[in-house]
């Protein structure tokens, strides 16, 4: 499962001692379930796993490192765009 997937990258990072921002937790984007975590490696670095919901052997890694150290709004841009992310049905 995506789950567990997230599981073994977690006990990975974890033997080699990321700091974590924040554990992995369940997400929800556009009605798509997924998993994310948050990491700080020059910056916070988010990442966020996605299951095709149609195929089960196809998983998106979406790596956000947006930064916004003068609050101009990025957070909320790249939000938006993530609510907007899909999965095409295959051919």
């Amino acid at each position: 499962t995506l789950e567990q997937y997230m599981s073994e990258i977690i006990r990975d990072l974890d033997q080699n001692q990321v700091l974590f921002k924040e554990p992995m937790q369940s997400i929800t984007i556009n009605n798509l379930q997924g998993f994310r975590y948050i990491i700080e490696v020059q910056g916070i670095v988010q990442y966020i796993y996605i299951k095709d919901p149609s195929r089960a052997s196809v998983v998106v890694k979406i790596v956000d490192g947006t930064n916004d150290p003068t609050n101009q709004g990025y957070r909320g841009v790249v939000d938006q765009i993530l609510s907007t992310f899909k999965f095409t049905p295959s051919d």
